[in-house]
């Protein structure tokens, strides 16, 4: 221990560094005849401690910074405060002294190899704790179930990846943010409800959960990411809440167990690959402000029969519906002013398609490889090279 100061006329209580710290504990007294002392934190397990003692101070709050700390004879103590990060586990948070107070708890890897050893199928996460950081359990196969304080605030990126094994855990109403990866590849998780605090819903948080049956979802969900629950293959609906924004790339991709969608008026975007190879999904009704269906949307949807689009849509993009073999019929709303390319290519079965006037550009092979559709109604004004959007054999009529 190394004073910046000379020994002051005041009465320490012993300090215990568990870990390793950089930063200063500043002590502040009641009755200050001197200037506060700085005590400089030199390695692991460093003691504070001084032989000095007078009767009539008595230390009224401990600050520390991004460590823990345990104390004995702490009746002069009427106040510590952590305001920073710092590590905490039981052997701390037990402290028979109401006055201590414990702030932004987190919880890292390096602690769950410390402390969690005994039993690797069950872990207890500590009262108090309030973040858990990012591969905290990533990998960690024998785990199988996980308890969570109703004071977790956050759980990190990759916090529970690949826990293969995992089947019984519940998120606690105080959480507020989940961690990218957070739950990917967790293949025995079968349901999960989602706290009412959460607003995002992250990229890959919930991909190749390939048990996972039941999601109960906030209604304040704004935001569903990239690739969110990409192949999880064993949930057949999912509700989207009144507030949702945003849907990610390859948000939905290869879900193959859903059937039916409604996107909620509310949504604005919708990125590439979306719904792609949602096999069994055979409805999907499309409200709101979206402008663009973007390429892939709905692509290899095979038992896709009905579409319901909203007029404000712009755009249908590139390969949006291709190889959507079930689709009979589709109107396109007007507004709309642009096909892509290969937009409803190879829909074996569709016979029926009404196209509006505002359409200006259709793209090349549009309509390629659509044995069923015999004619068409398209406005003069269209852009297209006949020969490559529709197959020899339609009736192209212009209006």
């Amino acid at each position: 221990m190394k004073f910046k100061t000379p020994p002051l006329n005041v009465h320490f209580q012993k300090i215990i560094v568990w870990f390793q710290v950089t930063q200063k504990v500043v002590f502040n007294t009641l009755k200050r005849t001197t200037t506060t002392p700085h005590a400089e934190i030199m390695s692991k397990n460093s003691e504070i401690n001084t032989s000095q003692e007078t009767n009539d101070e008595k230390i009224e709050k401990v600050e520390l910074s991004q460590h823990e700390m345990t104390t004995k004879n702490s009746k002069k103590i009427k106040k510590t405060n952590q305001p920073d990060i710092f590590k905490a586990y039981e052997k701390s948070l037990m402290l028979n002294n109401s006055n201590f107070i414990f702030k932004n708890i987190k919880l890292t890897r390096s602690d769950r190899v410390d402390f969690f050893g005994v039993d690797p199928t069950r872990v207890f996460v500590p009262l108090y704790t309030q973040r858990i950081a990012e591969n905290c359990f990533d990998h960690q196969n024998f785990l199988k179930e996980i308890t969570l304080p109703n004071t977790l605030t956050s759980l990190g990126k990759k916090c529970f990846t690949k826990c293969v094994s995992l089947t019984l855990i519940t998120l606690p109403c105080s959480l507020k943010t989940l961690g990218k990866y957070c739950f990917k590849n967790c293949i025995k998780i079968t349901s999960l409800d989602i706290p009412n605090f959460i607003q995002e819903l992250p990229k890959f948080c919930f991909s190749k959960c390939f048990s996972l049956r039941h999601l109960k979802i906030s209604e304040n969900i704004k935001i569903v990411g990239e690739s969110c629950f990409e192949n999880s293959t064993a949930f057949s609906s999912f509700n989207f809440p009144s507030k949702l924004e945003f849907l990610g790339k390859n948000c939905f991709f290869n879900c193959r167990s859903v059937k039916q969608l409604s996107l909620p008026e509310s949504l604005l975007f919708i990125g590439k690959g979306c719904f792609e190879s949602c096999s069994s999904l055979c409805e999907i009704s499309i409200k709101g402000n979206i402008k663009e269906l973007p390429e892939k949307c709905f692509a290899d949807c095979y038992s896709l029969s009905k579409v319901e689009l909203q007029e404000g849509l712009k755009v249908i993009g590139n390969f949006c519906f291709l190889r959507c073999g079930s689709l009979k019929s589709i109107k396109i709303p007007f507004g709309v002013s642009s096909l892509g390319n290969l937009c409803f290519g190879e829909c074996g079965t569709l016979c029926q398609v009404d196209v509006p006037k505002g359409v200006k550009y259709i793209g090349e092979g549009c309509f390629s490889s659509c044995p069923s559709l015999l004619e068409i109604k398209i406005p003069k004004t269209a852009k297209l090279k006949k020969e490559k959007c529709f197959n020899e054999n339609v009736v192209i009529t212009l209006f």
